[in-house]
């Protein structure tokens, strides 16, 4: 090849950013960017993803997998949700081509969103984000990504283990002068930690039960039945963190089952109500988190009417439960199973978790117009709204 001609391939070749930074939307505490994806006719197309340290595959929702990519097989259904395996998409976030490659590419038919509590058509997961220095900053609204290696560090270290095939990052926190194991999970929206050590760190407050506010993330039995304290005192490398909300988990769903995929065994996640205050520069390849605190938020979702919800197919919101926190009357009032149609003049359905969490929230004494369907019937009740955690 002649020199001229190289000169000029180079000169009209795309050269290919290390680093890219865009805007980070905070819904509901979990952080959300805009992926750019090529459409199976050509061109692309813009979506919203959810960012999730903790998850194990790049998930579609089922307008979105329809237009940039094709099904691998039938669909398959796992603890009742559809799921199909899709051919490699071609996704870009501000510029900067994603890496796919070995990264589980996964549709959900039926289900527009990838997830019931966030506005989002699709999931970004901790297997694609280990191939990257990451930065999520919540405070300033940022996200970036970027070749290992070639982002300076800023904040506090502390050291991580990441798991080898999946990216999951690991962290230890110190509570009451123990240092326990943690999935480090941007995908969470609150805190949790399994039922046992609830119980012990919530002494001699009875936790109250019902995963309410940012806590219900998908609704249903487990969230009905699941118990929310605060935890007086959380260390966090050099940073004390009083007051922080976290919700249960099952026996075992930490110790046996999530442990089984972490580099060392784990006890609960830390998410979004602590992440939220915080600039979180994870560095992969070199098992370091850099964390800078520059927020101390409140849980402004936590002084709410008290309702557990889950959302349907039918984007309506089923009552699964009521805090035992709330205000005796809306327990009262309202029953398990009774559909909330909507919260003043905030219609609910086809909506978000997210969204539904922010309408019962408000001031404490105040009180919220909720309009329900019960056997068919509409009824409308003046629900109190109470600090529930």
């Amino acid at each position: 090849m002649s020199f001229s001609l190289l000169a000029a391939l180079l000169a009209v070749a795309p050269i290919q950013s290390k680093e890219a930074t865009g805007p980070l939307i905070v819904e509901g505490n979990v952080p959300i960017v805009e992926l750019e994806l090529k459409r199976l006719g050509g061109g692309f197309r813009k979506a919203r993803f959810a960012i999730d340290t903790g998850g194990g595959a790049f998930i579609l929702g089922s307008k979105l997998m329809d237009e940039v990519t094709k099904p691998l097989g039938a669909s398959v259904q796992e603890e009742g949700e559809q799921f199909v395996r899709l051919t490699m998409p071609t996704a870009q976030f501000q510029g900067l081509s994603l890496d796919l490659a070995g990264v589980p590419i996964i549709g959900v038919p039926g289900n527009v969103r990838a997830l019931p509590r966030n506005d989002v058509e699709g999931l970004i997961p901790g297997c694609l984000l280990c191939k990257y220095d990451v930065v999520f900053d919540y405070p300033g609204h940022h996200f970036t990504l970027a070749a290992p290696g070639t982002l300076a560090h800023l904040g506090k270290p502390l050291k991580i283990s990441v798991g080898k095939r999946n990216g999951f990052p690991r962290i230890e926190a110190e509570i009451a002068g123990k240092k326990y194991g943690f999935l480090l999970d941007t995908g969470g929206s609150f805190t949790m930690l399994t039922e046992p050590l609830v119980k012990e760190f919530a002494k001699p407050v009875t936790p109250t039960t019902g995963a309410v506010g940012f806590a219900n993330m998908f609704g249903g039995p487990t969230e009905a039945s699941a118990l929310m304290t605060r935890i007086a005192e959380v260390k966090l490398g050099d940073d004390v963190l009083t007051g922080v909300g976290v919700v249960s988990r099952q026996v075992g769903t930490f110790e046996k089952y999530m442990s089984g995929m972490m580099p060392a065994p784990i006890v609960g996640s830390i998410a979004g109500n602590v992440l939220r205050d915080y600039r979180v520069q994870i560095d992969y390849a070199g098992t370091t988190v850099y964390l800078t605190r520059a927020g101390h938020s409140v849980d402004a979702d936590q002084v709410t009417v008290g309702l557990v919800l889950r959302a349907r197919l039918s984007g309506e919101f089923e009552v699964s439960s009521v805090s035992s926190g709330a205000d005796p009357a809306v327990a009262k009032d309202i029953h398990t199973r009774d559909i909330l149609v909507s919260v003043g003049d905030h219609e609910l359905k086809g909506g978000t978790l997210a969204a539904a969490a922010l309408a019962l929230s408000g001031d404490p004494g105040t009180k919220k117009r909720l309009v329900l369907k019960r056997d068919g019937k509409t009824m409308e009740f003046l629900a109190p709204v109470k600090q529930i955690l």
